[in-house]
């Protein structure tokens, strides 16, 4: 009787260590197997939520990396805050992008009815003053042509118009359009008749469009200007009247007519 007791025991105390050795082997193989999968992932595989998930093998390329779940994915870029470029111009130490005012000088004027000096002021929208030279252009001189009764004296012309702007990162620059109205006058003297002569006024309506590079506070503008001129008076001095009626060179510049010349303005924000 005591040999029976003592061998059941013994196989009480046998099956006892070979089920601590099975716990212990289990929470061993859980250990190596992250999130508890049943059985050993391969060295290509992880294991994620109980299951074996195939990994990136080849690699992922640059900018991107391999999620647990194998796939690439694009590296998370920071969030940067992009600058305007009004911003960027003020960072590099150009105020212009903040200022309203400029004058410019329009050398185009010189192929065209004269040198022209303006000033503008706004934002997006401006206002522009504008006052021209006649005699300095070469349009000018064309168009009230010299011949052997009379000359070409000197004239003299301003505008007033207005102009829009798209660019929406600084003030009066990149591409824009606008219009407005020019007045003029001129002096045309008779060439043996000293002191005797006419004096012709007249108003054009103008559209114009172009496009003004800054850098700085330095701006540049280039683009076309196209008009319509009219007569709007013609005033004569001495026997000027008398002339006219004798000889056929008064009419010379004194009717409607188009213009269009290209403008080619230099200046600088104030």
């Amino acid at each position: 009787m005591k040999r029976v007791l003592s061998l059941l025991v013994f196989f009480a105390a046998l099956l006892s260590c070979l089920t601590s050795f099975a716990q212990d082997s289990e929470e061993e193989l859980s250990s190596r197997q992250p999130g508890g999968c049943p059985v050993l992932c391969s060295a290509h595989e992880a294991c994620i939520e109980h299951r074996c998930v195939e990994m990136c093998r080849t690699g992922c390329r640059s900018g991107t990396y391999c999620t647990a779940s194998g796939d690439c994915q694009p590296l998370p870029q920071p969030k940067v805050p992009s600058l305007t470029e009004a911003e960027r111009q003020r960072l590099a130490g150009h105020k212009s992008a903040e200022l309203k005012n400029v004058l410019f000088g329009d050398l185009g004027g010189i192929a065209g009815f004269g040198l022209a000096i303006g000033y503008e002021h706004g934002r997006e929208s401006s206002f522009l003053l504008r006052g021209r030279m006649l005699n300095t252009g070469v349009m000018s001189h064309a168009v009230y042509a010299e011949n052997e009764y009379e000359r070409f004296a000197w004239g003299v012309g301003g505008s007033v118009g207005m102009r829009l702007y798209e660019a929406t990162w600084g003030n009066l620059r990149g591409f824009y359009y606008g219009g407005g109205v020019d007045y003029s006058v001129i002096r045309v003297m008779d060439r043996v008749r000293t002191g005797e002569g006419q004096t012709l006024h007249s108003v054009a309506p103008f559209g114009e469009f172009g496009y003004r590079w800054v850098f700085g506070s330095f701006a540049i503008g280039f683009g076309p200007t196209i008009g319509l001129r009219y007569p709007v008076g013609t005033g004569f001095f001495s026997r000027g009247k008398a002339i006219c009626r004798d000889e056929k060179g008064c009419a010379d510049g004194d009717g409607r007519r188009f213009e269009g010349v290209l403008h080619l303005e230099v200046g600088w924000f104030r």
